[in-house]
């Protein structure tokens, strides 16, 4: 309570977490969840971690059965699309089950069916999040008007 509004704004600009309290409301609040990183990364806030932590251990536990799976080809060697299928059925379950929560906007799984997987071996699949937003600071602009437009 004898912090200045000044060294509370430079605190948050170093992104250092600490509580606080709203004039009219019970509780703590603290004034953001930053992470070590700079806020360029797309990492900065500590909820974005533990998304992306969740997506990687519930993908582990998705794919780990289709290791050593059978995968189809077309016949000029691409994977067909019920391979690509499979494996994007083994994965949007969870990712469905984490987007209807909140954890995130949206998302979409990329797998090349041209990967040369009959070579390597390997499939690579990508798959994209789009994170959701926070209201850091919220602006309203309030004005009298002699009519509307």
């Amino acid at each position: 309570s004898t912090v200045t509004a000044g060294l509370l704004d430079q605190l948050n600009a170093y992104r250092y977490i600490f509580f606080g309290k709203y004039a009219g409301y019970a509780g703590t609040y603290a004034n953001g969840d930053w992470s070590y990183c700079t806020q360029a990364s797309d990492y900065f806030r500590a909820s974005r971690v533990r998304v992306m932590n969740k997506i990687n251990r519930l993908a582990y536990i998705g794919l780990v059965p289709k290791l050593q799976s059978r995968i189809y080809l077309n016949a000029n060697g691409t994977m067909t699309t019920l391979a690509v299928e499979q494996f994007k059925d083994a994965l949007e379950p969870s990712l469905n089950g984490m987007q209807t929560a909140g954890e995130f906007s949206g998302y979409r799984i990329i797998i090349d069916p041209t990967q040369n997987v009959l070579g390597t071996g390997v499939v690579t699949i990508a798959i994209q999040i789009q994170p959701t937003a926070t209201a850091d600071t919220i602006t309203v602009n309030l004005s009298f008007v002699p009519k509307f437009a």
